[in-house]
């Protein structure tokens, strides 16, 4: 009876600490916010990037008996490679590229009086800088930047007119490039890219001892265009 008894008390507190329970206001569990964190763009970097190009070069013919001028235009295809390092600071990005590319322009023009069908090449192989970069960190997935250096690029000019007058010289010439562009983390590691820029490749002449007669030589100024779309992969960030 007594251990009857005991059960009947703790039952009837049971259901008394229950029924409490129950008129209690309910309580949702309140999960605590995940924080987006921004990408770290901190770290090495290479990638792939292809485009258009276009060029404008403007020539002057020097012998010792006449000068002439000729300017044309050429745009076509550039693809290559590039790879870099970028530093962060805050919202504020920098650091150094370097890139490597070919392109098609292949360009093929007349030169006139007082040569009569005589034509030119001017023909950009292949191409490559050395940058600095500084950017801006913006939409935690976003980096907007701008770029200068060094660039050096393999030309080729030829120039023929009736056998045996015809020529062609090939030169390394260097450049100062300048560009902008702007980089989007698709995931933390995978960087789509787009970019502009230009390249002022500087006055370069080339001795011309067969084609002008007696020998003179050529000076080109060449100016270059290009648009960019790039994909990187970052090796770096959290």
């Amino acid at each position: 009876m007594k251990l009857f008894a005991a059960f009947t008390v703790v039952s009837l507190l049971c259901a008394g600490a229950v029924a409490q329970a129950a008129d209690l206001p309910s309580r949702s569990i309140v999960k605590p916010a995940v924080a987006t964190a921004g990408i770290n763009w901190s770290g090495f970097y290479v990638g792939a990037h292809a485009g258009w190009t276009g060029v404008n070069d403007r020539q002057r013919l020097y012998s010792p008996t006449f000068a002439l001028g000729i300017s044309n235009s050429d745009s076509g295809f550039l693809g290559g490679l590039h790879a870099g390092y970028n530093f962060q600071s805050g919202k504020m990005v920098y650091g150094v590229e370097a890139d490597v590319s070919t392109t098609t322009l292949n360009k093929r023009f007349g030169i006139g009086a007082p040569f009569v069908a005589t034509t030119g090449t001017i023909k950009l192989d292949f191409e490559g800088s050395i940058r600095g970069r500084l950017g801006y960190a913006m939409f935690d997935r976003g980096l907007l930047y701008g770029t200068a250096g060094v660039a050096i690029g393999h030309f080729k000019n030829s120039y023929r007119s009736a056998a045996p007058f015809a020529e062609s010289v090939t030169s390394t010439r260097v450049g100062l490039t300048v560009g902008a562009g702007f980089e989007y983390a698709v995931t933390r590691n995978l960087i789509a890219r787009t970019e502009y820029r230009y390249t002022d490749w500087l006055p370069h002449t080339n001795n011309l001892n067969v084609w002008l007669a007696p020998p003179g030589r050529s000076r080109s100024h060449t100016g270059q265009h290009q648009v960019t779309v790039g994909l990187s992969y970052l090796f770096g960030g959290p």
